[in-house]
């Protein structure tokens, strides 16, 4: 085995180990969202205290429309096997499908779409298996796509583990009550 063949094997699992933390604290914020929130509750009704609302801005729509092009970033195996995914998923193309099948490669393009627009080389991977297209052979060529996801993903986690609910989840019960003090104090105003 290569150098390169272990560098690739390494990435692919960081990339692996990386979406299982990401999903694990997604999954302890959704857990514990409703604990999180009875406190900050109790406490904000404790001082008499109302959430401080910030005024909307209205929306201009900029940034509303979403160009459709194909990631230059990414080698032509990886583009022509999007562009089956594509044909095969797209909601247009499967208006003679029931319902529920519409509704399943609606999701398989979505999802395909967010892989591609993110760099997922290996969500792409899996969506081709599911869908029994022939994919692309992992290589040497996208090691660097295969790094700058490692980067994203380690990025996303930070900011997830910057939560609120995450962050008073790692506490322990005192600090966690002066955590939640201290967040109504910036987010709550005395009630009229």
């Amino acid at each position: 085995m290569s150098l390169k063949d272990l560098e690739l094997k390494s990435l692919v699992s960081k990339i692996v180990a990386v979406e299982d933390e990401i999903t694990m604290v997604d999954a302890i914020n959704e857990e514990y969202l409703s604990e999180f929130l009875n406190h900050i509750d109790e406490i904000a009704r404790e001082k008499n205290l109302k959430r401080n609302e910030l005024p909307s801005l209205p929306d201009d729509g900029v940034g509303d429309e979403k160009e459709i092009s194909l990631n230059n970033n990414m080698p032509e195996d990886i583009k022509k096997v999007y562009r089956q995914i594509v044909i095969k998923t797209h909601p247009d193309k499967n208006l003679d499908k029931t319902e529920e099948e519409r509704e399943v490669l609606a999701r398989l393009f979505e999802r395909a779409t967010k892989a591609f627009d993110e760099t997922d080389i290996l969500e792409l991977l899996k969506i081709c298996k599911e869908l029994g297209i022939e994919g692309f052979e992992i290589g040497h060529n996208h090691l660097d796509l295969i790094k700058e996801r490692v980067k994203q993903l380690n990025s996303e986690l930070e900011l997830v583990k910057k939560s609120s609910i995450y962050t008073w989840y790692n506490l322990d019960d005192d600090q966690r009550k002066t955590f939640i003090e201290d967040l109504v104090k910036s987010n709550y105003i005395p009630k009229t």
